[in-house]
């Protein structure tokens, strides 16, 4: 039996006049438990600052990573500032087996994992 879990996208406006968000993170929320992943992340919290090259204030994007991770036992996807959001996604199904954090993988490779690729 699979079991329907609600995730969430972190998204990036660099210009907030064009309103052309990046997805940088998916948080993913199931009965009981909460992951989250960021561009840049090595690990939870932990992150790799030569990924960081395409923010125009990567000091800004790991406050931002920091701040989430507090957060993320509250969500609410009214909370948003100039240059970061956190939008609903929408729901996937977690197959009987699957732990959270495999479906949160598959989740990042989708909408997130080639950010920064081709651009420099």
């Amino acid at each position: 039996m699979s079991t329907l879990v609600k995730y969430y996208l972190a998204q990036y406006l660099e210009d907030p006049f064009q309103r052309e968000p990046k997805n940088i993170g998916v948080i993913i929320s199931g009965e009981d438990q909460k992951f989250a992943r960021f561009f840049g992340e090595i690990s939870p919290g932990k992150v790799d600052r030569k990924r960081l090259y395409i923010f125009a204030y990567p000091e800004v994007y790991i406050q931002w990573i920091e701040y989430w991770r507090k957060q993320i036992g509250c969500l609410d996807s009214s909370k948003k500032g100039v240059h970061f959001q956190l939008v609903v996604g929408g729901h996937a199904f977690c197959e009987e087996g699957t732990n959270l954090s495999e479906v949160l993988e598959n989740l990042f490779t989708r909408f997130v994992s080639k950010l920064g690729e081709g651009s420099k």
